[in-house]
């Protein structure tokens, strides 16, 4: 959320505004319990049953004046695992423990300028996170809490297979100002910083941290188109103690866009930029350690458009960019998705997406490494029902294959990932909710097949105390 911020900073700049109305408190949150079975939460040959017991507390305080609002959630889980997997050395520890996850905001209004700053930490095991599947719905252009998929200077981390365990930690810190110039122009200016580490050592996942800032001028034309420029700056840097590499990045771009509605029904957002990048890597080479530097200017842009109906909307996208990915590599990549959402009737909706990218690294890598480049390909397809008032159904299926064809053959590297899953949610009463689930997870590599599956019960009460 992009109107977040550290506790102390969001209790100084709601002091200094409590002049300008009364507060307005409000208070929060969830218990819940869930137990889970899975016969092979790794997806991997070989794998045993694993069950998953979780205790979690929600909390989310929010204060508001005329001028300002400020929040505070935080989630703190106990999770406990066991099965035959945890008599190995690198089993499930990582779904052990306590897990405290939290972010906070602030927005402050005055005057033409709009100020706010955020935060979020967050611990999971890389186990929780392979169990995800993969992300249907494209990000929102029109909500600041996503990022959006046409705008090259906002990259999202590009995701891999995780095939070890670890605690990932991650935290990020933001901070933003905009000023309305006239009626038609505004000025904004933003700042970022995120870290990434791992409890333990592991070649698929790498430490990194990233900083940058940006400026953009935004103009309104008419009353349905935009147009803008923007600058950025970004460092990102790359550690890897198990494989021995190390990355240093800079890179500067400048992107023009252009956004608005043809008719009422078809909206499009577009830009276009340049991407100067300065790449330091030290790779480990036969037991050798080379070093090496590359410069490179290159084009980013952004094409979507949207179609939308009463009952039905497809949204397409075409981008091309410069992005970080979680093994360390910053990568050129081009990618294009497709979304086509149905409303069938009042009570169900269904959704297909389709997408694809090609990934190439910006460094040399090592000589011959499968991995530099690499193609990525996801299809999925949701249906959701509302079977009662208090009774919903949901049913979601992916399927997704990642290709390396930097190696000596087309078909090297290749994995293939399905996911079919169902979930029903019942509403006890007014405050308390259940969930049953069942997943089946499929996984076809370079390590052989494997299959897992999952299912689940969670037990859920809300709770307002003021």
């Amino acid at each position: 959320m992009l109107a977040q911020a550290r506790p102390a900073a969001l209790a100084l700049l709601l002091a200094g505004a409590g002049e300008a109305g009364a507060v307005e408190w409000s208070l929060g949150g969830s218990l819940s319990q869930s137990f889970e079975y899975d016969t092979n939460i790794d997806v991997e040959a070989g794998g045993d049953g694993t069950f998953i017991a979780r205790s979690a507390l929600g909390l989310g305080l929010t204060a508001e004046t005329d001028v300002t609002t400020w929040s505070l959630n935080q989630s703190f889980s106990f999770d406990y695992a066991f099965g035959e997997n945890g008599d190995d050395d690198d089993g499930n520890e990582t779904l052990n423990g306590f897990r405290p996850n939290l972010s906070g905001g602030v927005r402050h209004v005055y005057n033409r300028l709009n100020i706010g700053a955020g935060f979020s930490f967050r611990q999971v095991s890389t186990s929780d996170i392979r169990v995800e599947g993969v992300e249907l719905e494209l990000p929102d252009p029109d909500n600041p809490e996503e990022p959006d998929p046409t705008d090259p200077d906002n990259p999202t981390v590009l995701g891999l297979v995780v095939d070890e365990d670890a605690l990932q930690t991650t935290f990020d810190l933001r901070g933003f100002a905009d000023y309305q110039l006239t009626s038609r122009a505004t000025l904004s200016a933003s700042t970022s910083f995120n870290l990434l580490r791992f409890d333990n050592t592991i070649e698929s996942r790498t430490p990194s941290e990233s900083a940058g800032a940006s400026v953009d001028w935004s103009y309104r034309i008419a009353s349905q188109t935009t147009t803008g420029v923007g600058v950025s700056l970004t460092r990102f840097s790359a550690d890897n103690k198990a494989t021995g590499e190390r990355s240093t990045s800079f890179n500067a771009g400048v992107t023009g866009r252009l956004s608005g509605q043809f008719t009422p029904r078809i909206a499009y957002g577009s830009s276009l930029g340049l991407r100067y990048t300065d790449v330091d890597e030290q790779n480990v080479v036969a037991g050798a350690v080379v070093t090496d530097n590359q410069t490179s200017l290159g084009v980013t842009g952004a094409l979507n458009a949207t179609f939308l109906d009463p009952l039905w909307n497809v949204d397409v996208a075409l981008t091309q960019n410069i992005a970080p990915s979680d093994d360390g590599q910053l990568r050129n990549v081009t990618s294009f998705d497709l979304r086509y959402d149905q409303s069938i009737d009042p009570r169900s909706r269904f959704a297909l997406s389709a997408g694809y990218s090609l990934q190439n690294s910006l460094g040399d890598g090592d000589p011959g490494d499968d991995e530099d480049d690499r193609g990525i390909a996801r299809f999925g397809a949701r249906y959701s029902q509302s079977l009662t008032r208090d009774l919903d159904l949901s049913v979601t299926g992916t399927y997704s294959f990642e290709n390396d064809i930097g190696g000596s053959a087309a078909d090297d590297g290749l994995t293939q990932q399905f996911l079919f899953g169902t979930q029903l949610n019942y509403r006890l009463s007014q405050n308390w909710t259940t969930t049953l689930s069942y997943s089946f997870r499929a996984e076809d590599g370079d390590d052989g097949f494997a299959a897992s599956n999952r299912i689940g019960v969670v037990l859920r009460r809300s709770f307002t105390l003021f």
